[in-house]
């Protein structure tokens, strides 16, 4: 019997130990199969501008015409302003997101004679010489996604050019040793920025305005009359370009068409001179060539009226004239930088 009991407890015993080997195995088994947490932190990138700035002639993301090289020419004269849109490609190795989404951009274009600190802001801009924009409020640049590229982004910024600006080429006079230089800058929103600055030039531009329009009538003269102060017509000349302008003038008929008469009026009776005066006082006889009219008229500065001058014209009627007598006068203006 008390083989039987020693036998009995030898099995019990044996048991216990086996459920406890299998415990400890089961134990480690569950320490081994337990889930490890990755973590890694990534720095902010800056981001970087790809390539300079280029300028278009209309919105680039509507239609595209781009200057050619590094010359814009064809400032639109008188009242009209010319608008273009200056464009630039970025990347953020962080994702195109991260800018377009919590960043911002800006543009200026400015006269290499005006320091960067003097026109970055919207309240320094002046049309002869300093033009800003930029993304967010009060600003009209836009900033996108580029389509299929998850890194880089597109920023447009439209600009109005008054027909005023400093002309920079060859033209341009004392400016000619100068540029326009457009410079680009991104901002990621997480405090890192990039800019690039590149060099264009401006042409010259040149343009006349005058009054009274559309042309130069003396009214109601006798024959052998003369005009004096009282009846010379003083014709305003308008700067309309971007350099100072000389007039120059010729009529290109040997005399008026007097359809009424044989006699005409021929091209030494008109006469023009750059201060009021009587008839033949200092005047000069108009030409069938081009001659300077000794009047030069400034380049506009400001946003104020256009400057003027003025040039008087005389003339004298001979006997045996009578009817309306008309005549053509061409008159251009010249670069007074050349």
């Amino acid at each position: 019997m008390a083989t039987t009991n020693n036998q009995a407890l030898h099995w019990i015993l044996g048991a216990a130990l086996l459920l406890i080997v299998v415990f400890v195995v089961g134990a480690l088994l569950l320490a081994q199969s337990q889930a490890a947490t990755g973590e890694v932190d990534i720095d902010e990138a800056a981001p970087t501008i790809n390539a300079g700035a280029d300028i278009y002639q209309s919105n680039v993301w509507v239609g595209s015409e781009a200057y050619a090289g590094t010359v814009i020419n064809d400032l639109l004269p008188g009242a009209s302003t010319r608008a273009i849109w200056i464009v630039f490609q970025g990347e953020d190795t962080n994702g195109n997101e991260d800018v377009v989404d919590n960043g911002n951009a800006s543009i200026t274009l400015r006269k290499s004679t005006v320091p960067v600190a003097s026109c970055n802001q919207a309240s320094e801009i002046d049309n002869n010489e300093c033009y800003f924009n930029h993304t967010g409020v009060g600003g009209t640049c836009a900033m996108q996604e580029t389509p299929a590229e998850n890194l880089k982004f597109d920023v447009k910024c439209p600009f109005v050019l008054a027909s005023w600006m400093d002309a920079t080429d060859a033209g341009a006079g004392a400016d000619s040793s100068n540029n326009w230089i457009v410079s680009v800058a991104v901002n990621d929103g997480e405090g890192s920025t990039v800019s690039q600055a590149s060099q264009r030039t401006l042409n010259v531009a040149s343009a006349l305005g005058l009054l009274p329009s559309p042309g130069i009538d003396f009214g109601t003269m006798s024959v052998g009359e003369s005009t004096t102060t009282t009846t010379n017509v003083n014709q305003t000349v308008t700067n309309l370009g971007n350099v100072s302008q000389h007039v120059n003038v010729n009529m290109p008929d040997t005399a008026f068409t007097c359809p009424d008469s044989d006699v005409k009026i021929g091209r030494s009776d008109l006469k023009f001179r750059d201060t009021d005066g009587y008839y033949g006082n200092g005047d000069a006889s108009i030409t069938v060539t081009n001659q300077e009219a000794e009047i030069a008229v400034p380049k506009r500065t400001s946003e104020e009226t256009a400057p003027t001058s003025t040039l008087y014209w005389g003339l004298s009627i001979p006997n045996g004239v009578e009817g309306t007598c008309t005549t053509l006068i061409n008159m251009t203006g010249t670069n007074a930088n050349l």
